[in-house]
């Protein structure tokens, strides 16, 4: 139970709640595995990168054929730039199990770094393969795929990039700069005006979580920036945040009904359905939520 929780928080990035419930997982099963790999993630997570490779090292150890150990040691390896450890972690994963998807992005972009184009460009088509819906993939394809002079299929992989996630500001500067080298200049200037656009909401939104963070008890703070988030499409920053208000004050009704209103706005109507019934349960008594049910 204490390891759920854990990953609970995990999810909504509150790292210090959750190292505080896998530690008191760990103080029952001091072996348990599925605590330690909790555990190593938060490590990881919060710039303890020794730490957190003494446990997925251990884990490894007793696991030595888990696809998903070796990934992991491959981007804590990675994060303090150990680039050949990382890469042979990797490697180790991808042997271990071909659709280790995180595996087989993380050494596409490590390969595109070294100049290694042809086999990024291998690596990353399969990345997209394994996750059609990751824009970051699609991105990161399409640049190796300019790169490469193979303008047709680069350009199919820049246009799935913006289609998955709109809000992913890097992929329309590569559009615009690679419609620019096209010729395309008037496409081109409208790719990168939305770059400075997003890269201007990037700012707002920090902007709005300072002033959270310096009120943190101050719940129109909060209304605006998840507002903000939901104006901008940025869904999945917005829920996260919604999220941890739920975990810091369970009893509040109102931050139930924001997780809810995020996900309509998402188009996840029977997320939004479900989140709703769970609060009727919780909160039986509140007109609110059965208003929005």
């Amino acid at each position: 139970l204490h390891r759920d929780i854990a990953v609970t928080y995990a999810e909504v990035h509150v790292w210090d709640r959750a190292l505080e419930h896998v530690e008191h997982a760990l103080s029952k099963k001091p072996a348990h595995a599925p605590s330690l790999y909790v555990k190593a993630m938060v490590l990881s997570q919060t710039s303890r990168p020794s730490e957190a490779l003494r446990v997925y090292e251990a884990l490894s150890a007793n696991e030595p054929d888990n696809a998903s150990f070796h990934f992991r040691i491959g981007e804590v390896h990675e994060s303090v730039n150990r680039m050949e450890k990382a890469e042979s972690a990797y490697r180790r994963a991808l042997e271990l199990d071909p659709a280790t998807r995180g595996a087989r992005f993380r050494l596409g972009k490590m390969l595109v770094a070294t100049d290694q184009l042809q086999e990024a460009e291998r690596q990353m088509a399969r990345a997209v393969h394994l996750s059609p819906n990751h824009a970051e993939s699609h991105l990161e394809l399409a640049q190796t795929l300019a790169a490469l002079g193979r303008t047709t299929k680069a350009r199919y992989h820049f246009e799935r990039s913006v289609e998955l996630d709109p809000s992913l500001a890097n992929a329309y500067l590569s559009y615009g700069n690679f419609a620019a080298q096209q010729g395309e200049r008037e496409h081109g200037q409208e790719l990168l005006a939305k770059f400075q656009q997003l890269s201007a909401v990037e700012q707002q939104i920090a902007n709005f979580m300072g002033a959270v963070d310096f009120a943190p008890e101050d719940p129109e703070a909060k209304d605006k920036l998840v507002s903000f988030l939901i104006e901008h499409s940025q869904f999945p920053l917005a829920l996260r945040a919604a999220q941890r208000y739920q975990l810091a004050n369970p009893e509040a009704v109102h931050y139930h009904l924001l997780a809810a209103r995020i996900y309509s706005a998402w188009g996840r109507r029977e997320d939004a359905r479900r989140t709703l019934e769970r609060a009727a349960v919780v909160f039986p008594d509140s007109a609110e939520v059965r208003r929005a049910l």
